[in-house]
């Protein structure tokens, strides 16, 4: 939160013939969507809505950990069933990734020095990709084991 602070007041340090045309395309967002990065739902937007874009990871690990948190307390309790639950969410989140890439015909990563980069088809890429929590989920999980 405190990089989006120091950005939102960022412009009042800021003058310049070119400002004025930029202000909008660097700051724009953030004057609109701060609060998104507040609460770490950054990542349900499409990525060109985000504010501080970068900051759509922060958004995804906490939920990740927001909606895993009871995995190690089972596994203390009860091995067997916490393991269980464990793989069924590692299979399943990897089962969803690879049913995703399938369906919109991903590449394996996205390719940033790519010429085509501002066409629709990749910035239609961007906007349902990044976004989802799911593609992080089964590494996050296995990352407990």
């Amino acid at each position: 939160m405190f990089v989006v602070g120091v950005w939102l007041l960022f412009p009042l340090f800021i003058t310049g013939p070119l400002f004025s045309e930029y202000k909008d395309v660097l700051f724009g967002q953030c004057e609109k969507n701060w609060w998104r990065v507040l609460l770490h739902v950054n990542n349900w937007v499409p990525f060109f809505e985000m504010c501080l874009g970068h900051l759509w990871y922060v958004s995804v690990d906490w939920q990740i950990y927001a909606s895993l948190w009871i995995v190690p307390i089972v596994i203390l309790r009860h091995k067997k069933l916490g393991f269980a639950l464990l793989i069924l969410v590692v299979l399943a989140t990897s089962a969803m990734v690879a049913i995703q890439t399938r369906l919109y015909d991903y590449g394996p990563t996205a390719i940033y020095t790519d010429s085509n980069i501002n066409s629709p088809e990749r910035r239609d890429w961007l906007k349902k990709r990044v976004a989802t929590v799911v593609l992080f989920t089964s590494n996050n999980s296995f990352g407990l084991v």
